[in-house]
């Protein structure tokens, strides 16, 4: 799918609206900060750095020369993955040759914007929400499309993909759709994402794909895509007769929900890890297509059976210390 890089986008607007929502029940003081903080912490560290660990001490176990140069740029910036700091990682040295921790960017993003969050959400109460909204996109469309046009490689896009500051415009309108949701009716987020929709099919009409490679992609499309995500996270809000509540209340997606964290973890590095050699070894017994849909099918369950048992065994017990 040309646009399913677009998903992250989906996954800031969405943790936006969430963090304006939790933060709500914090107070203003330094000591809520720190509570919200904390909590935070239980929900996506514990996981994180059970696997970040388990990683390096894989990678540092002796081995042949070859291994040890494949991951030597992990070992060499491995401070970035405590400070949640790797996506500037993979700015400043560019991917490394073993992406199997790449999707954690998204992750330190996310992390950055939990310490932001105050200052935004106040930035949201105090100014103009309509100013905000329209000069930030505005000045982030520039930035995305000069740097994505100073590129001398396709490689080199998590310049204005994964850079915290080319993101903030989605944490934002995340923010703003929970702060205003009150005031904001059917009509207006129906012209919200007609307008998202528009720069997109602008985009894709010029460009001739969605590929994220495009400067004009990453300068107007971002902004259409979070326009149209900011309407699928704040219209099952307006109306129990939402078009979308069937959807989304379905048990599958609200199974697939639930352990949603764990699937986010472990599916690149179940991928990365075991793709490649287990469909080698179903290509010994049958035909190359069949063998590709087989491994799927077994790294997905893998994938989801590795994060049941992290949820039921790590994350649960932990979650309850939030209460305490």
């Amino acid at each position: 799918m040309q646009f399913g890089w677009s998903g992250v986008d989906l996954f800031f607007v969405l943790s936006g609206y969430l963090i304006a929502m939790n933060y709500e029940s914090y107070s203003t003081t330094f000591d809520g900060y720190l509570q919200f903080i904390r909590n935070r912490l239980l929900r996506i560290a514990p996981l994180y750095f059970l696997v970040v660990i388990a990683f390096f001490v894989y990678i540092l176990i002796p081995g042949t020369a070859d291994k040890q140069h494949y991951y030597a740029l992990y070992i060499k910036s491995w401070y970035e993955y405590p400070l949640f700091i790797q996506n500037w990682g993979l700015i400043l040295h560019k991917k490394p040759e073993a992406n199997h921790l790449e999707h954690f960017w998204s992750l330190a993003v996310e992390m950055q914007f939990y310490l932001l969050s105050p200052v935004l959400i106040q930035l949201m109460r105090k100014l103009k929400t309509g100013a905000v909204l329209f000069l930030i996109p505005i000045g982030l469309i520039a930035v995305r499309y000069v740097l994505a046009q100073q590129m001398d490689h396709w490689n080199e896009y998590y310049v204005y993909y994964g850079n915290t500051f080319c993101r903030v415009d989605s944490f934002l309108m995340g923010i703003f759709l929970f702060l205003n949701k009150e005031r904001l009716n059917r009509t207006s987020l129906f012209w919200m994402a007609g307008v998202g929709l528009a720069l997109l099919v602008t985009v894709g009409w010029i460009d001739g794909d969605f590929s994220m490679h495009h400067s004009l992609m990453a300068g107007l499309g971002f902004t259409g895509f979070y326009l149209v995500y900011g309407f699928l996270v704040a219209y099952p809000f307006q109306s129990n007769e939402s078009f979308l509540s069937p959807v989304l209340l379905h048990p599958i997606l609200q199974f697939l929900g639930k352990y949603s964290y764990g699937l986010y973890v472990f599916h690149w590095i179940v991928l990365r890890m075991a793709g490649g050699g287990l469909q080698k070894l179903l290509q010994i017994h049958m035909p190359s297509e069949w063998a590709t849909i087989t491994a799927s099918n077994i790294l997905l369950l893998t994938t989801l059976a590795l994060s049941m048992i992290s949820y039921h065994w790590i994350e649960t017990p932990l979650l309850r210390l939030k209460k305490k």
